[in-house]
């Protein structure tokens, strides 16, 4: 989890991946693997892919304290792991949507790439060719919740409770 946060964090368009072909040595942090890495990840899926590293780190810090979102009696381990997974990809794909509805293009790591990468950038085109921006933007914000609460340690009542306490006069 620090090395995919190190490869991030020092992502340069410029090191040697998949697509950049130079003899030069990467100054990623994580060396060739981090360029690699972080390379897939930002084209991919844009500024969300820093979503992607602290989702990552609400899971791991779930599984070292042994927390289930799901119960383990309704499902098996391999349900669970799939059910948890599809959250986490819902959360970063409804992300890097939002990303791309909102920051079409960004400077980062020499170059510039779309806020949501790819897949942010696919899915936003879609939903702005049916629903518009707002409603884009709606579908995609309410689908980031749901999957958030369900992708993280998170609950509804967690979230009106502190909402209910900031809002008081």
């Amino acid at each position: 989890l620090l090395l995919l946060l190190a490869a991030l964090f020092t992502y340069n368009h410029f090191d040697p991946s998949f697509l950049s072909q130079t003899r030069a040595s990467p100054q990623n942090a994580a060396g060739r693997v981090g360029a690699h890495l972080s390379e897939a990840l930002v084209q991919g899926t844009g500024l969300a892919s820093f979503l992607f590293a602290a989702l990552m780190l609400i899971s791991s810090m779930r599984l070292i304290r042994k927390e289930k979102k799901f119960p383990a009696k309704t499902q098996g381990p391999a349900a669970v792991a799939v059910i948890e997974t599809f959250w986490l990809f819902l959360a970063i794909l409804t992300c890097a949507t939002l990303f791309s509805l909102f920051f079409r293009s960004l400077s980062f790591g020499g170059s510039s790439i779309s806020g949501g990468g790819l897949l942010g950038q696919t899915v936003a085109q879609f939903l702005m060719h049916h629903l518009n921006l707002l409603g884009a933007a709606i579908v995609t914000a309410c689908a980031l919740i749901v999957s958030l609460l369900f992708a993280t340690p998170l609950s509804a009542a967690t979230l009106f409770h502190h909402a209910s306490r900031t809002t008081r006069i």
